[in-house]
C-alpha cells in the first residue's frame, strides 16, 4: 500500500510544478504584452500631436521693421547714409525682427557727371535738403547710369545682409530715386531679389504673407519708357485692379491686411508747404483709399516725406516713416523730424491687436499705438 501512495504524491507534485510553470510563463507573457502594447486611443476622438499644433501660449508675436528714405544727399561718395542706417538696423536687430519692409529711396539712384564730381561738396543746410527733394537732379549735374545704379543697389543689399546677426526677410519697394530710367525696374528686381506679381505693367507690385498678416506692396512712382520721364504721385488703374484682387483673396486667409507704398495718400505739407503725395490726382487717391476701407485694411505705410506722421481716416491708418537717413524736412533734428524706424508687432494669438512702436536711432520710444479699427472715436485725426 505504501508504494502506490508514494507514486501518487510524486505525480501530484509533478502536476503542481507543471501548473506553477504554466502560471509563471503566462504572467511573463502578459507583462511583456502590457509593456509593448500602445495605450488605447478612444475611437470617438482622434489623437492630437501637440508639436504640430502649438498652443497659443507657445506662439510668439511677429515683429517686423519698417523704414524708408536712407538715400544720401549727393554731397558724399556713398549713395546711402550708412551711419544712420547702421544705428537703426542695430535697434531693430536687438528686437529680433523677422522681416524688414523698406518703403523706397534706399539709395541716391542718381550719380554725378565728371564735371559735377570735380566740384567741392556743398555744405548741408536747409535749402540744400529742400532742393534735393525735387526731381531736378539732372540740373544739378547728376545723371542716371544703369551700371552705377546697379552698383548702388548691390552695395545696399550687401550692407543689409551684413547688419543682422541672423537671417531676415527683406522687402523693398521703388521710390522716386529708384524709378529713374530705362531698365531701372529690371535692375531693382535683380539686385534686391524681388519679383513683381503684376506682369501687365513695368512696375513692381507684390504681396507677402507673414503669419496672420498680409502685405500688398504697390508702386506710386514709375519710369514711363515712352515719354522717357519719371511719373510720380500716381497709382495706375492696373495697380488698383491688382490691389483689389489680392486683397479679396487675402481676406479669406489672413486676419490683418496692410498696404505698403512710397508716397503718402495724405501729405503733411512739410515739403514746400504744399501737398507732395498722391493728392496730385485726387480722384485716383480717393479710389485707392476706398479700396483700403472696403477691404478692411488696417494701415497704409509710406515714406517720401522725411518725417514721422500718423493719421486715421475712416478707420484706416496712414503712417509716414521717412527717417532712414535722408536729409530731414523742416530744418533737421532740431525740429519735429527725427531719424527713426517702426516696429510693427503682429499678435499670433486669438486675443491681441497689432501695434506700432516708433524708435529713434538711440532706441528710444517716440510713439506707440495700437492699430485697432474698433476704437477710433473720430472720423479722422493726425499726429505728427
Amino acid at each position: 500500500m505504501q508504494k502506490p501512495k508514494q507514486q501518487w504524491l510524486h505525480m501530484k507534485n509533478k502536476i503542481l510544478t507543471l501548473c506553477l510553470l504554466v502560471l509563471v510563463a503566462a504572467g511573463g507573457f502578459f507583462s511583456i504584452y502590457l509593456r509593448e502594447k500602445p495605450p488605447a486611443v478612444p475611437q470617438t476622438e482622434p489623437a492630437k500631436i501637440e508639436t504640430q499644433i502649438p498652443t497659443s501660449s507657445q506662439v510668439e508675436d511677429l515683429k517686423i521693421g519698417i523704414l524708408g528714405e536712407s538715400r544720401s544727399d549727393g554731397s558724399e561718395d556713398l549713395s546711402f547714409n550708412q551711419k544712420i542706417l547702421s544705428e537703426l538696423f542695430q535697434v531693430l536687430n536687438e528686437r529680433n525682427i523677422s522681416a524688414i519692409f523698406f518703403t523706397g529711396n534706399l539709395t541716391l539712384g542718381w550719380s554725378k557727371t565728371q564735371e559735377a564730381a570735380k566740384e567741392k561738396p556743398q555744405k548741408k543746410n536747409l535749402d540744400l535738403s529742400k532742393n534735393l527733394l525735387r526731381n531736378d537732379w539732372t540740373a544739378k549735374g547728376f545723371l542716371y547710369d544703369p551700371t552705377i545704379f546697379r552698383s548702388q543697389l548691390k552695395q545696399f543689399y550687401t550692407f543689409v545682409n551684413s547688419s543682422f546677426s541672423y537671417p531676415i526677410a527683406f522687402y523693398p519697394m521703388m521710390g522716386d530715386h529708384e524709378a529713374i530710367g530705362l531698365k531701372a525696374t529690371e535692375i531693382f528686381e535683380e539686385e534686391l531679389k524681388v519679383k513683381s506679381d503684376n506682369p501687365s505693367i513695368d512696375q513692381i507690385s507684390y504681396s507677402v504673407s507673414i503669419g496672420d498678416a498680409f502685405f500688398a506692396v504697390i508702386p506710386t512712382n514709375y519710369y514711363d519708357t515712352e515719354k522717357k520721364e519719371i511719373i510720380e504721385h500716381t497709382i495706375t488703374p492696373d495697380t488698383l485692379t491688382w490691389l483689389k484682387t489680392v486683397l479679396n483673396e487675402a481676406k479669406a486667409h489672413h486676419k490683418y491686411l496692410f498696404v505698403m507704398g512710397h508716397e503718402p495718400a495724405f501729405s503733411t505739407l512739410s515739403i514746400f508747404n504744399k501737398p507732395f503725395g498722391l493728392e496730385s490726382h485726387p480722384e485716383q487717391r480717393d479710389a485707392f483709399w476706398n479700396i483700403l476701407k472696403e477691404h478692411g485694411v488696417l494701415a497704409y505705410f509710406s515714406s517720401h516725406e522725411h518725417v514721422y506722421d500718423r493719421s486715421n481716416r475712416d478707420g484706416v491708418w496712414q503712417i509716414i516713416s521717412g527717417g532712414g537717413g535722408s536729409p530731414l524736412n523742416q530744418g533737421g533734428e532740431n525740429n519735429h523730424a527725427f531719424f527713426h524706424c517702426l516696429l510693427l508687432t503682429i499678435p499670433q494669438q486669438e486675443e491681441g491687436v497689432p501695434s506700432v512702436t516708433v524708435l529713434d536711432k538711440e532706441g528710444n520710444i517716440r510713439d506707440s499705438f495700437e492699430l485697432n479699427q474698433e476704437k477710433q472715436p473720430l472720423h479722422q485725426f493726425r499726429i505728427s
